[in-house]
């Protein structure tokens, strides 16, 4: 399941209350396991623009949770333009909303990043220890391969810090 959320845009220079009102907004980003950090290829002022969008991905402590750099509005952009931000941000991907320019490529880079952080496992699960992975149903997928000599054979596929912490619960009540 991929939960998208857009939330309130980065601005400078704006009244302290302004920044409390969003606060509740932008701390949802530190539940995210993936940040887009779309910004105006087009804006003159992009360094500083950014700037302020880190620092309050650091502030409410979000700074570790991988990134995507994003320009859109490439459409606007002269070609040097575009290769002084390639050339700066080698990493970022470049669209255009209103063209749909580069849109295929930023899905399968997002879908890349994400799997990148995915794992899949073969269990052999007692059958009062079952439960256990039912509780994650919702979190990670799950399908029931067979029974043999006891034991639930049990595939599971996910985030590889949710199997690992699924592994734990199930401490002595599986076989490799």
């Amino acid at each position: 399941v991929i939960l998208i959320k857009d939330t309130v845009g980065f601005i400078r220079n704006v009244p302290h209350t302004v920044v409390e009102a969003f606060k509740s907004t932008l701390e949802e980003i530190t539940t995210c396991d993936l940040v887009l950090l779309v910004m105006d290829a087009s804006d003159v002022d992009i360094s500083s623009k950014m700037k302020a969008c880190l620092d309050v991905l650091s502030e409410i402590g979000a700074s570790d949770i991988r990134r995507i750099l994003v320009f859109n509005k490439v459409d606007l952009c002269s070609s040097s333009r575009l290769r002084a931000l390639s050339d700066a941000f080698p990493e970022a991907v470049f669209i255009s909303c209103k063209s749909g320019y580069g849109i295929d490529f930023l899905l399968a880079r997002i879908q890349n990043t994400i799997l990148a952080n995915e794992d899949q496992i073969e269990l052999r699960v007692v059958p009062d220890k079952l439960s256990i992975l039912e509780s994650h149903k919702e979190k990670v997928s799950m399908n029931i391969e067979g029974f043999e000599e006891g034991l639930f054979i049990v595939k599971v596929k996910g985030k590889k810090w949710l199997i690992e912490h699924i592994l734990s619960q199930l401490d002595g009540g599986m076989k490799k």
